[in-house]
C-alpha cells in the first residue's frame, strides 16, 4: 500500500515498476487541493507513472489507459473537492468489470 498525504505540497512526481504485480493499491487523502492530475499507463502491469500537481482542491481529474493489466484498486478520501471527473480508454475490454477496475469515492 502506498498512502500519500497531499496537503500542503504542490507537487509529487512517481514512478513505480510494477513488472509481474497482479494488484496495485493507492490511497490518496486529499484534503485542500486545487486540482489533482492522475495519468495512468498501464501496459501488462511493467510500468506505472503517477504525477501530482495539488494546491486546494477544486477538480480532480483521473485519466485511466490501461492495457491487459490484471485489477487496479484506487481509493480516494476527498475532503473538499467540488468536482470528480473520470475518463477511461480501455483497450481490449467491454466494461470497468473486464477490465478488473474499481473505484472506491469516500
Amino acid at each position: 500500500m502506498l498512502p500519500v498525504d497531499c496537503d500542503g505540497t504542490n507537487k509529487l512526481s512517481f514512478v513505480f515498476d510494477a513488472d509481474k504485480i497482479n494488484e496495485l493499491l493507492f490511497v490518496f487523502d486529499v484534503d485542500k487541493a486545487n486540482e489533482l492530475l492522475f495519468a495512468f499507463d498501464v501496459d501488462k502491469a511493467s510500468e506505472l507513472l503517477v504525477a501530482f500537481d495539488v494546491d486546494k482542491v477544486n477538480e480532480l481529474l483521473f485519466t485511466f489507459d490501461v492495457d491487459k493489466a490484471n485489477e487496479l484498486l484506487v481509493a480516494f478520501d476527498v475532503d473538499k473537492a467540488s468536482e470528480l471527473s473520470f475518463v477511461f480508454d480501455i483497450d481490449k475490454s467491454e466494461s470497468f468489470e473486464d477490465a478488473g477496475l474499481i473505484m472506491i469515492i469516500d
